[in-house]
């Protein structure tokens, strides 16, 4: 595995970031070079070759990278180096190639150094590397897909902007900026290059978002020819663009939006059967604790459809904390761990409710994940207090009792259930289950004990 680079590691996705930015800034330099600026420098030159090394490395990089085929990541070497050569190396090659030191015999005369920088424009072939990287951010699950489309979206914009201001400059300079030029009209063809692309951009800019101010206007063929190019492109890509980001946007937080949806039904209906509005109230507090804590999502069913094995492993990651605060837990071996966790629901008790309340027939046992929970007696006179951790039910679930006492809730307090059906048919499939209930009541906490001597059993 040396030199092996997993797909979705930290690295990786650090190896991305640096990719994108460095074929952005490779972009810009290059056709700017190239239009505006028409002649070597040596700090450009050196730039660009430390870029030309940096895609060198980025193809060893490739070359080392897994990939995920129908959902599995391959790991093996010789398949990842195959699949990059088929797929990625002859583009990756041709954007590292300094194809202008073809032009070297003939640098010293003046079309000579245009050729040599014009050459260089074939390492725009590199734009790939953005909507590939993009495109895997999208498909990896550590990923907002929604964000990173409107990042992809607007990053094409950008460098598309940039390469028409290039265009449209470029068009007035290759005809020798004559008369009836926009670069001539406005008096550029002596500006300095930063005012020459700053008038370009914003050309390029207006006419795609078809604003088109009309202080800079086509007069020749050529120009025109451009302008109905650009306008074509605007009209088409800036209306999907936007569309796009508009519903991107909007899709963002489609969970908040459901979330809400289905708690407007719910105050709707309460309203139009003119319920108490301190019960309205107890509603809208529960479903905004489910948000804040839950997203309004339910865990038990938001993995059916997964392989019991994986979602297994999913809950166990899940509610590792809580789970480990609960004694049967602890004390169980992992076969019947597993049964239990698949076995236990998971409930959430607003302020004030009952858990459990006096006189019922114990029919379920409930391990406290979060909150608190005061134990009355059946005057209603507090007796204890139970948290994270504690557990209730298991008596009057095995002695099959009536409840002798009550549970409320004093805050937002969630719960696992272990009803009878599953209690009995764990109990029977695994013999080793009653002397784990056994020793779970040896380490009975003393707040269980304190109940006991109340003769309380909840």
């Amino acid at each position: 595995m040396l030199n092996l680079i997993r797909y979705n590691s930290r690295l990786r996705h650090i190896w991305d970031v640096l990719i994108i930015s460095c074929t952005i800034v490779s972009v810009f330099l290059i056709s700017y070079q190239a239009v505006f600026i028409r002649a070597r420098t040596i700090e450009v030159d050196l730039f660009i070759y430390l870029l030309d090394l940096f895609f060198v490395a980025a193809m060893w990089v490739s070359a080392q990278t897994s990939f995920k085929r129908f959902g599995v990541e391959v790991l093996d070497k010789k398949q990842i180096r195959e699949r990059y050569l088929k797929k990625s190396f002859i583009w990756d090659l041709i954007g590292v190639i300094p194809f202008e030191w073809l032009a070297l015999p003939l640098i010293d005369q003046e079309y000579g150094i245009q050729l040599f920088i014009l050459l260089r424009l074939i390492r725009l072939i590199r734009i790939r590397y953005v909507i590939i990287i993009y495109r895997k951010w999208e498909s990896e699950s550590w990923s907002n897909s929604a964000m990173i489309r409107i990042m992809r979206l607007l990053t094409l914009v950008i460098l598309l902007s940039h390469l028409i201001a290039c265009s449209w400059f470029y068009s007035s300079h290759s005809a020798g900026y004559p008369e009836d030029s926009w670069v001539n009209r406005e008096n550029l063809i002596d500006a300095s290059p930063a005012r020459q692309y700053l008038r370009s951009i914003y050309w390029s800019i207006t006419s795609m978002t078809t604003v088109g101010y009309g202080d800079i206007t086509p007069r020749r063929s050529a120009e025109y020819i451009i302008s109905i190019v650009v306008m074509a492109i605007g009209a088409s890509s800036y209306a999907f663009i936007i569309g796009n980001i508009a519903s991107l946007f909007s899709n963002l937080d489609i969970s908040r939006t459901r979330h809400q949806n289905k708690v407007d039904s719910v105050f709707h209906f309460l309203n139009a059967r003119e319920v108490k509005p301190e019960l309205i109230d107890q509603v809208n507090n529960y479903y905004e604790y489910i948000w804040e804590k839950r997203r309004g999502l339910n865990e038990s069913e938001l993995f059916n459809d997964l392989p019991d094995s994986l979602r297994l492993e999913l809950l166990k990651d899940l509610l590792k904390d809580q789970l480990n605060q609960v004694p049967l837990f602890r004390f169980s071996p992992e076969n019947i761990k597993n049964e239990l966790l698949k076995a236990l629901e998971l409930a959430v008790y607003s302020p004030q409710s009952y858990v459990v309340n006096y006189g019922e027939l114990g029919d379920a046992m409930y391990f406290i994940s979060k909150g608190h929970v005061e134990v009355l007696d059946k005057n209603g006179e507090k007796k204890e207090e139970m948290t994270q951790g504690d557990y209730m039910g298991d008596l009057s679930l095995i002695l099959k009792e009536h409840r002798s006492g009550s549970a409320r809730c004093l805050d937002f307090v969630e719960v696992f259930i272990l009803s009878e059906a599953h209690f009995t048919r764990i109990k029977k499939d695994y013999s080793g289950f009653t002397g784990i209930l056994k020793e779970v009541s040896k380490n009975r906490s003393e707040k269980a004990l304190s109940l006991l001597l109340n003769d309380i059993i909840l």
